[in-house]
């Protein structure tokens, strides 16, 4: 009976000694079996090769459309210069298509340049039913109608005495006016222009060699001067000359200026020529 309760104290015992090395050994890696900790390291290599594969996928993409919106928004801003330099560049020609049109000043025929009428007449051309303006001296004057032909004018065009600027210009049906024609200037005068004999002196008498003689004198500058129908010779201070042979006896010599207007002055001067 002893030995039985001394056997199994034994079994006892083992078998708490037996618990007492499972809790406390140290687990043994069999196999090749990777721990915990290198799970854990590999996952997180893995998750960085994609992190970092996905990050130069969105950059690419980046790029690629940052080029696509800038060849995009360059080829937008040459197509809108292309445009403004054409409409720029075609402006007059539709001009025709604003509200107001561009109206061509009229033409105007060639007048005299100096009259001694008080009045004149004045025309040109424009396009038809345009109605022109006439302005005398910055004065509005007169209004006519351009006719089928295109033709219009002015009758009897008052001036003043001196220098006249007379210029028009073109109104269309929808009130679109031109700009003023070219200036025209006509010289108005109706007094004779100025001259003086100075040789030979009437009534005198010359003999013998003193033929030809020099008639002269002087005249406004801009003047034309006739001896017995013959034009003299004038310089700049309006100084004249001509060369006339006489004959025997009595000899008339007839001295004409004429201005720029047509107003004349004639003179006579009367000698005697004894050979």
């Amino acid at each position: 009976m002893l030995s039985k309760v001394k056997s199994h104290k034994i079994h006892v015992s083992a078998n708490i000694a037996q618990l007492v090395e499972q809790r406390y050994r140290k687990p043994q890696v069999v196999g090749p079996n990777p721990t915990v900790g290198s799970m854990s390291n590999s996952r997180l290599k893995k998750h960085l090769k994609q992190a970092a594969l996905r990050n130069i996928l969105l950059a690419i993409a980046g790029i690629i459309i940052v080029i696509v919106i800038a060849v995009q928004f360059g080829t937008q801003i040459l197509i809108g210069l292309s445009l403004t330099l054409e409409r720029f560049k075609n402006n007059k020609d539709v001009s025709t298509d604003q509200s107001i049109e561009y109206v061509a000043p009229p033409t105007l025929n060639p007048v005299e340049s100096a009259t001694n009428s008080a009045k004149t007449t004045i025309s040109g051309y424009s396009l038809p039913k345009q109605k022109i303006s006439l302005y005398v001296n910055g004065y509005l004057t007169d209004e006519t109608e351009v006719k089928r032909d295109k033709s219009f004018s002015f009758e009897n065009v008052e001036l003043k005495s001196g220098e006249n600027d007379i210029k028009v210009k073109a109104e269309e049906e929808n009130g679109s006016k031109s700009n003023y024609s070219e200036l025209i200037k006509v010289y108005y005068a109706d007094k004779p222009p100025s001259l003086d004999i100075e040789s030979p002196a009437d009534g005198q008498s010359l003999s013998k060699n003193q033929s030809p003689i020099k008639v002269s004198g002087k005249t406004d500058p801009t003047n034309k001067v006739t001896v017995n129908g013959f034009w003299a010779i004038l310089d700049d201070e309006g100084k004249f000359s001509y060369t006339l042979p006489l004959q025997n006896g009595e000899n008339k010599i007839k001295i004409e200026a004429t201005d720029e207007a047509g107003n004349k002055i004639t003179k006579e001067v009367k000698i005697t020529y004894s050979p």
